[in-house]
């Protein structure tokens, strides 16, 4: 699912001037052995890891990638499935997004006020391009950074 989804998402984020990143507390030798196998690493223009950057929920990891970038902070949407990407997210003015999918619950997800709510990867493409689908709404009470 993985390739695939970097398949659809990429080339729209790229002819709009974005790219994706990742932000990970995992090592980042780990993070690029895995991209170089799934024969991903080329997508991605930013990969931050606690190694370098304070680790989320600050924001500094995100702000390095907005740095890196040259993207504004409303031109990203930072997608995680903990509540520290979130935070992260929100702490660095950006966009955020919960995946549900992921290690914590949704009413765990819900407190950190995302502004939009996943709950399949392969919904990210429709996100990223501007449908207002997954907007967060009161019934939904209930990490990357794409620019």
């Amino acid at each position: 699912l993985f390739p695939v989804l970097i398949g659809r998402l990429y080339p729209g984020l790229r002819a709009r001037g974005g790219g994706l990143g990742i932000l990970s507390d995992d090592p980042r030798r780990e993070i690029v052995a895995h991209l170089r196998r799934a024969h991903l690493q080329q997508h991605f223009a930013f990969i931050g890891t606690s190694e370098r950057y304070a680790p989320k929920p600050s924001p500094a990891g995100v702000r390095a990638f907005l740095r890196h970038t040259g993207l504004k902070p409303r031109a990203v949407i930072m997608v995680g499935d903990l509540a520290d990407d979130i935070r992260a997210g929100r702490a660095a003015r950006v966009r955020t997004a919960a995946y549900l999918g992921g290690w914590q619950t949704p009413a765990v997800l819900g407190r950190s006020r995302p502004d939009f709510i996943i709950r399949r990867l392969d919904q990210l493409p429709d996100l990223v391009g501007g449908s207002a689908a997954h907007k967060k709404s009161a019934a939904t009470s209930g990490g990357w950074a794409l620019g």
